[in-house]
């Protein structure tokens, strides 16, 4: 004897149970790109935003001169979409009612739905992860995919040799050459990010702490270049100052972050000024279940849907080095 008397009640159990495990498992998911990103604005319904570059700096005016005049310079405009991803699932109505009228509806031995909110989930996460991912190994690239821009404020790619300053024009780069990781490219990419001038030219001042953002290649590598007290590949005692202790958080420190989703054969890395990135995630809709029934089939259609997108609405405040 069972508690349910018909298809459509077990039915609606099983939509609950399922979506009391997704929501669950979504809170407990731990994530990557949010440690190299900054939650960006989802109030509208995409997001816009343009810059502009301030006044330069005052003139000398002699007694009874003519003031020095300045003015601002508009940059162009940006509209970033929040594209909707989705995956579903068929369960057929004949899985149903076996389920239903052999007694395994609370065991659920193959884990039929619990299981698949679980997959629900861990697809939304992954999904997000690549795309995220995308900061890094597309940095340099100016191909534009469904999930990556392609270029950026300039027209060019987010790293590049050739930014070009708002106000005068001028040109700056945060793309190195691509090499192998050492301590000399490290510390040749820390020097760029310090470098890297505002939009009317004037030197940002201290970067603060730095993100190291590496892949499964690089992982043994970072270890060896962090923690190594003298200059790693060489045989003297200099010491090694990407090695050095700060006292405080906030005051040079390079926080290394593994990447798993870049992929064990990508060799690039960036470094991103933690402060003053603008590396931006939009979470617009959290991964979410929705079930139906299809009337023509009976069948049951578990769907998940989730609406993200990833942007830098500035090259600033990022060094990227593509590897070998």
């Amino acid at each position: 004897m069972t508690a349910f008397n018909t298809l459509a009640e077990f039915d609606q159990i099983l939509f609950a149970a399922q979506n009391l495990v997704f929501e669950q498992k979504r809170d407990e998911q731990e994530t990557i790109y949010d440690k190299f990103t900054k939650p960006g604005d989802v109030s509208e319904e995409d997001y816009r935003d343009i810059d502009v570059a301030g006044l330069g700096l005052m003139a000398y005016t002699p007694l009874g001169g003519k003031n020095h005049q300045d003015s601002y310079k508009q940059g162009t405009a940006i509209i970033v979409k929040f594209p909707k991803y989705t995956i579903s699932l068929v369960t057929p109505e004949e899985t149903r009612k076996a389920m239903l009228s052999n007694g395994r509806v609370k065991k659920d031995k193959v884990k039929l739905f619990s299981q698949s909110a679980e997959d629900f989930m861990r697809s939304a996460n992954l999904t997000r992860e690549y795309i995220a991912a995308d900061l890094i190994i597309r940095a340099n690239s100016t191909t534009a995919t469904r999930s990556w821009a392609g270029t950026f404020r300039d027209g060019l790619a987010l790293a590049s040799t050739s930014h070009t300053l708002l106000k005068s024009g001028a040109t700056w780069s945060n793309l190195q050459t691509g090499s192998a990781m050492t301590q000399l490219a490290l510390l040749d990419g820390l020097a760029m990010l310090a470098a890297a001038p505002d939009e009317n030219g004037f030197p940002q001042g201290s970067i603060g702490d730095v993100l190291l953002v590496y892949g499964p290649y690089n992982q043994f590598r970072v270890t060896e270049l962090l923690k190594t007290a003298t200059t790693p590949d060489t045989a003297n005692l200099t010491v090694n100052p990407l090695a050095m202790k700060r006292e405080r958080a906030g005051t040079g420190q390079i926080i290394p972050i593994l990447d798993p989703f870049l992929g064990d054969s990508y060799t690039g890395w960036s470094l991103i000024d933690k402060r003053n990135h603008a590396l931006t995630a939009f979470v617009k809709e959290e991964p979410q279940m929705l079930n139906d029934r299809d009337v023509n089939s009976g069948n049951f259609i578990s769907r998940c849907m989730q609406r993200f997108a990833v942007y830098a609405r500035s090259a600033k405040g990022v060094v990227h080095n593509p590897g070998l």
